[in-house]
C-alpha cells in the first residue's frame, strides 16, 4: 500500500512538473516572480503582462487601495471667451465629417473643440461657422464665415414651403399643427423653420389657452 501511495504521488508531482512547462512556454511567454507594490507578496506573472504596467501587484484589492478609486474621464467643450489650453492638441475626424481636437487638461479632464470654431476664435453661442465651399475639413480662415442661426439654417436647409407664409399665419395666432395641415408637412418641419428664420416661438399651451378662452 505504501509503494502504491508512493507512485501515485510521483505520477501526481510529474504530471504537475509537465503542466507548469506547458503553461511556460505557451505564447512564446515565461512565468516571473514578482514582488507586488502595496502589500511586498511574491507572485508569479507572465512576462507579457509584466511589461504591461510600471507597478506590479497581485491583485485588484492592493491595486484599489495603492491607486485610489477610479475617476472617470470628463469631457467638457470650449466655449466664448476661454482660453485656449497648452500644449499640442490631438487631431482626430469627428462622426459628423468636422475636425475634432483635444487637449489633455488634467489626469481626468479633456477639452473639445472643433477646428473650424477654433479658426474663427470660438464665437458666441448666436453665431454659427459656415464652410463657403461646403467642405468641412477645408478650415482655412477664407474658407470661413460667421453667420447667424436662422440665416444659416436656411443656407442649409431650404424649406419646401413658404416660411413668410407660415410666420404670418403663426403670428396670427395659428398652430403648428394647422400650420402643418394646411401646408402639407408635419409640426415639427414648421416649428424648425420659424425657429430658422427667427420668429419667437410662444411657450407651450399659450395657444390653447387663447383658443378656449371666449
Amino acid at each position: 500500500m505504501a509503494n502504491c501511495a508512493d507512485s501515485a504521488s510521483g505520477a501526481q508531482s510529474i504530471l504537475r512538473e509537465r503542466s507548469k512547462g506547458l503553461r511556460k512556454r505557451r505564447g512564446g511567454s515565461v512565468l516571473v516572480s514578482l514582488t507586488c507594490t502595496y502589500c511586498g507578496i511574491v507572485f508569479e506573472r507572465e512576462t507579457w503582462r509584466s511589461k504591461m504596467w510600471k507597478r506590479s501587484f497581485c491583485g485588484r484589492a492592493c491595486q484599489a487601495r495603492r491607486c485610489g478609486p477610479k475617476i472617470p474621464m470628463t469631457y467638457r467643450w470650449l466655449r466664448h471667451g476661454e482660453d485656449i489650453p497648452k500644449g499640442q492638441p490631438r487631431r482626430t475626424m469627428a462622426s459628423n465629417g468636422y475636425v475634432l481636437l483635444s487637449w489633455q487638461v488634467d489626469r481626468c479632464s479633456v477639452a473639445r473643440v472643433y477646428e473650424h470654431q477654433l479658426v474663427a476664435r470660438l464665437p458666441p453661442s448666436g453665431l454659427i461657422v459656415h464652410h463657403k465651399n461646403g467642405v468641412k475639413t477645408d478650415n482655412r480662415i477664407d474658407n470661413l464665415e460667421l453667420l447667424p442661426r436662422p440665416d444659416h439654417g436656411r443656407h442649409h436647409k431650404p424649406c419646401k414651403f413658404d416660411v413668410q407664409y407660415a410666420a404670418r399665419l403663426y403670428e396670427a395666432g395659428s398652430s403648428t399643427v394647422a400650420i402643418a395641415k394646411e401646408l402639407g408637412t408635419f409640426a415639427g418641419n414648421v416649428s424648425r423653420a420659424l425657429r430658422n428664420y427667427g420668429v419667437a416661438m410662444r411657450p407651450p399651451g399659450v395657444w390653447s389657452a387663447r383658443k378656449a378662452t371666449p
